[in-house]
Formats: C-alpha cells, sequence, structure tokens
C-alpha cells in the first residue's frame, strides 16, 4: 500500500495549533489510520489481514484524517474534532484490534487528559471563526 501526498498547508496543524506531547501522542496512537502517514505493517500485503487493515485506514482517514482538514464526515464544514475526546475518554479508539498488535498505542490517563484538552481547545478555537 502507498500513502496519498501531504501537503503541509492542508494538516489541521496548519489550522488548528497541535502542542507537541499531543502530536507525539496523536502519531504514535492515531496516525496509522487518521493521516497520510500510515506505516504499512508486513501482514498488509496477506488476505484476509490487508482486507481488515486497509478498511481500517480508509475509514480513518475518511472519519479524522489529521494531513487533511478537508477529509472529514460529510455534512460537517469542520473536521469532527470535537469527537476525539469522547472516543478516546470512551475506549473507542485507538481500536481494540489495532492495541492487540500496537501496545505502544495505548493511550494513559494522561494521555488521554492531554488529547481531550486539546481537542476541546481546538473545538472552541474553530467554532468561534
Amino acid at each position: 500500500m502507498t500513502n496519498p501526498p501531504v501537503d503541509p498547508i492542508r494538516t489541521i496543524a496548519a489550522h488548528v495549533p497541535i502542542p507537541a506531547d499531543v502530536a507525539a501522542t496523536l502519531d504514535r496512537s492515531c496516525g496509522d489510520c487518521h493521516s497520510n502517514r500510515t506505516r504499512w505493517p508486513w501482514y498488509d500485503r496477506l488476505a484476509p489481514a490487508s482486507w481488515l487493515v486497509t478498511n481500517h485506514v480508509n475509514d480513518g482517514r475518511r472519519a479524522f484524517n489529521l494531513d487533511d482538514w478537508n477529509a472529514h464526515g460529510r455534512g460537517r464544514q469542520t473536521p469532527p474534532i470535537d469527537h476525539v475526546c469522547r472516543d478516546v475518554r470512551n475506549g473507542d479508539m485507538p481500536l481494540w484490534s489495532y492495541l492487540l498488535i500496537h501496545r505502544g498505542a495505548r493511550l494513559s490517563d494522561a494521555d488521554t487528559q492531554a488529547i481531550c484538552a486539546w481537542a476541546d481547545a481546538a473545538a472552541a478555537e474553530i467554532a468561534g471563526k
């Protein structure tokens, strides 16, 4: 699999500031499915695992893509940053199936708090524009 190119002007970071610690956590725990910088594992070339991996990446990019400000759910004027905190706090993200193999992607309580603080501030900033 290949990744689409990343245009720095189109990234969320170009529109909403992301603290360095949160950016590192998003890269570690979210970037494989929610960016154009997926680190494709060796098993992505073997069916049926490849189908599952590709489907998760495509779904993740459509829902919330850190590298494409405009790649978000239909009917929304802004990316769904306001869903980020809810999804990590509820344990919906990262997906449990991803965490089975990528143990380093697990979010600590501190990670979740930092992501929520950023996401809530970013959502408020976007709403105020």
